[in-house]
């Protein structure tokens, strides 16, 4: 083979691996949890989320991912407590620069919701609440959420 015919081939090469990893990625996105299927939420309504489930808002670039309970010290719905506890609910906020995390306190007002942009998310309740005869499961977890414009 000459050097020309080698320069060709291996260009043709490098043209086709560019073409194959650009396809790998536009499937993969497709398919990515971050790009949900489901209509988008409107603003100031209530939106339920299980872990790893993400909900578009309408109007915006904003996408929220409930992404797992922290921690969940309140207090157990068959006991008496003289102290409610609290939840702490993670999530995941994306837009057109990325991402950015943040946790939400069910018991606590003024953490109860974040401000991300020119939106608040505020957790509004954290289902089921806990019995003292049973652990919570992760997956059985279910966040009401609520998103408006700031002020």
């Amino acid at each position: 083979m000459s050097p020309r015919a080698c320069r060709t081939h291996s260009f043709e090469f490098r043209i086709a691996r560019a073409v194959g990893v650009l396809l790998c990625l536009l499937f993969a996105t497709a398919c990515d949890e971050q790009n949900p299927i489901d209509p988008p939420v409107p603003l100031d309504r209530p939106f339920v989320l299980a872990p790893g489930e993400v909900a578009s808002i309408e109007g915006t670039a904003l996408r929220v991912r409930f992404e797992e309970v922290a921690s969940d010290s309140r207090c157990p719905i068959d006991v008496f407590c003289v102290q409610a506890g609290e939840a702490v609910v993670v999530i995941r906020v994306f837009d057109e620069s990325g991402s950015s995390r943040y946790e939400l306190h069910t018991s606590d007002r003024d953490r109860r919701q974040t401000t991300h942009r020119n939106l608040t998310i505020e957790v509004i309740e954290l289902q089921p609440h806990p019995s003292s005869g049973r652990r919570t499961d992760p997956s059985e977890y279910r966040a009401t959420f609520k998103t408006t414009r700031s002020a």
